[in-house]
């Protein structure tokens, strides 16, 4: 599952703004502030998130309980 820490790292490598990504996800301003709180979200609003990013180029890591981002250049 990715987290809000690598939603912010994601968007960051991308330079994106929160509007930025929320328009390319389909979903509210106000849902990715929340989500990159830490507050819950509804899994297909998450998966919407994620797909913007890795169409992107953006990877997910998760490995031994390390979670982090990558960007394919």
């Amino acid at each position: 599952m990715v987290n809000e820490r690598q939603i912010r790292a994601a968007r960051s490598l991308l330079n994106w703004s929160q509007q930025d990504l929320a328009d390319r996800a389909g979903v509210a301003r106000f849902t990715l502030i929340k989500i990159e709180a830490g507050e819950a979200a509804h899994q297909a609003t998450v998966a919407k998130i994620v797909t913007a990013l890795e169409s992107e180029g953006i990877l997910f890591l998760d490995a031994d309980d390390r979670y982090g981002v990558s960007a394919r250049r």
